[in-house]
């Protein structure tokens, strides 16, 4: 039954709590002086009249609260009243001894409500002011002041008013986060990257927990490397190393959210007091490398993504603040999800549109292929016998034509796309075999190791990078000799060297510019960079492409 009653007042919000206390409190004093009349005599009709009508006042606050939620200007009237109130019925009623003394303390209670920390400091001192003024006149007019109960009761109006500031404050803080959380927004992503943009994400976690430095810690089913995040207060630098010598949170610890603090040593966690570890939490490098304080750390899992977010130097502990943290890590978790859903729909579009356009050249561009090559190979016993050897050669390129786009038509299957596997040595080595009889020139390759492997999707990517490359240094450059190495360590590194001598631009580049638009688009497309670089000797083509 109290719960309900409490609900219900809830409802209203603040202002009826305070209405009906105000109701209640005044209700029991006016039947109290009726009952037994304050001291001193002469007062007492004037209090007991002042009472009945703040009663009646009372309850039209209450009445109003019902039908319409006060505005700033009411309960701003309002709040001076219960103020104004509260001093005339002490001064008229003992002074420093009043049995209204509680009067007060629904003044500073209502102030909180309304107006939070300020609204606490701003009527306590209005009301310390006037106790204090009431003890003096009433000593200085030779009245009976009790100094003991007036020195607690204005330490008491003073230490409620400092708890009371703090609830405010509490309160608009909490409110502030809430907002906070409510405006956290997903946001879109931009060009393709290995990982998700995180740099909105900390920045918003850093302002609902109030904090300068947010770090995230993650690690993929696909990467064997660590990656990490760290909002500075202005920006996000992420980074990927090697694991630090082992797990980055302590097996003791692994999989929950806790607090942690370097002066103390201990470690407080959901459901265990706190206590020490055998060894630091956090790995020692990643401490050393932030040099904190405390920390307040939650764990996040988005397969095939799982990590932790780790809150540097948040304040002393609480369990709110451990709950706003794990609030963020699931936040986190959700824009890796994001991510992760994202990159998937964006692959099927391009798997659907590879497929519609496999048809199109399977059914258009390489059936003509076919139809041109039948009617040549028919027109061979026509042609005169010294234009023989220049037409067959004509037919076999027009052959290796036809055989370079089945196998591309086929490479774009999804299905194929998805399972088998390639020697990067082979991919190489059939490319530059056309490619040379297509463009007149020598070319050479050359990989480490011999059994690299790409996949089907990176074999049909490379193919066509390389076809670019060879077509740019035979056509632009003029190049005769050209030669091709690539190695194969958790990246693709291959480099293209020419020997030719007019390229787009004559200039030497030596520190590397981009390279032609198209090449250099679809290599970052696929995550990797490359640079172009000319001197006397010819050109090379520096390119690095992820392994898948």
């Amino acid at each position: 039954m109290p719960s309900r009653v409490a609900e219900w007042v809830a409802q209203g919000g603040a202002g009826r709590a305070v209405a009906y206390s105000r109701l209640l409190l005044a209700s029991v004093a006016l039947v109290a002086t009726y009952i037994d009349p304050t001291q001193p005599a002469r007062f007492s009709q004037i209090t007991y009249a002042l009472l009945a009508a703040y009663v009646l006042g009372a309850a039209l606050v209450v009445v109003a609260e019902r039908t319409a939620p006060a505005d700033s200007r009411r309960t701003l009237f309002v709040h001076a009243v219960d103020i104004a109130v509260a001093a005339v019925l002490v001064f008229l009623t003992e002074g420093p001894t009043s049995p209204f003394f509680t009067f007060f303390t629904l003044a500073i209670v209502g102030g909180t409500l309304s107006w939070g920390a300020r609204g606490a400091t701003l009527t306590a001192l209005v009301l310390v002011t006037a106790f204090l003024g009431i003890t003096a006149f009433q000593g200085a007019t030779g009245g009976d002041v009790d100094f003991n109960r007036a020195a607690v009761r204005t330490t008491y109006l003073i230490v409620a008013a400092v708890l009371l500031a703090y609830f405010g404050w509490y309160r608009e803080r909490n409110e502030e986060r809430l907002q906070h959380l409510a405006g956290w927004l997903v946001a879109a992503e931009g060009e393709a990257k290995d990982d998700p943009e995180l740099a909105s994400t900390l920045e918003h976690a850093a302002l609902v927990l109030g904090v300068r430095r947010v770090l995230v810690v993650w690690e993929s089913e696909a990467d064997p490397h660590l990656h990490l995040a760290l909002w500075t207060g202005t920006e996000c630098l992420t980074s990927q190393s090697a694991e630090p010598g082992g797990a980055v949170v302590a097996k003791e610890i692994s999989g929950r959210s806790f607090y942690w603090s370097r002066v103390t040593g201990k470690v407080v966690t959901r459901r265990r007091r706190a206590r020490l570890l055998a060894q630091a939490p956090l790995a020692h490098e990643l401490l050393e490398e932030f040099g904190v304080a405390c920390i307040s750390a939650a764990p996040f899992e988005a397969p095939p993504y799982s990590g932790t977010v780790f809150m540097l130097d948040p304040g002393p502990f609480s369990f709110e603040l451990l709950t706003l943290t794990e609030l963020v890590a699931r936040r986190i978790g959700d824009r890796f999800e994001h991510y992760r859903l994202t990159r998937e729909l964006a692959e099927a579009s391009v798997n659907r549109e590879r497929a519609r356009l496999a048809r199109d050249l399977h059914d258009g561009t390489l059936q003509d292929l076919t139809a041109a090559g039948l009617s040549l190979k028919a027109m061979s016993s026509r042609v005169a016998p010294g234009d023989k050897e220049s037409f067959t050669q004509i037919v076999e390129l027009l052959g290796e034509q036809q055989a370079r786009m089945r196998a591309f038509v086929d490479l774009m299957n999804p299905k194929r796309a998805a399972g088998t596997h390639t020697s990067l040595a082979a991919v190489l080595e059939t490319s530059g075999r056309a490619l040379a009889r297509q463009w007149g020139c020598r070319i050479q390759t050359r990989v480490e190791p011999t059994s690299a492997m790409v996949s089907a999707s990176r074999e049909l990517q490379l193919r066509l990078i390389i076809a670019e490359a060879i077509a740019n240094a035979a056509r632009h450059g003029r190049a005769s000799d050209v030669r091709i190495e690539a190695r194969m360590d958790d990246r693709i590194f291959m480099d293209v060297f020419d020997n030719g001598t007019n390229h787009a631009t004559t200039q030497r580049r030596t520190h590397g510019d981009p390279a032609p638009f198209s090449l250099a688009q679809r290599i970052t497309e696929m995550g990797g960079s490359c640079r172009l670089f000319v001197d006397e000797r010819g050109g090379h083509l520096a390119i690095e492409l992820p392994e898948a």
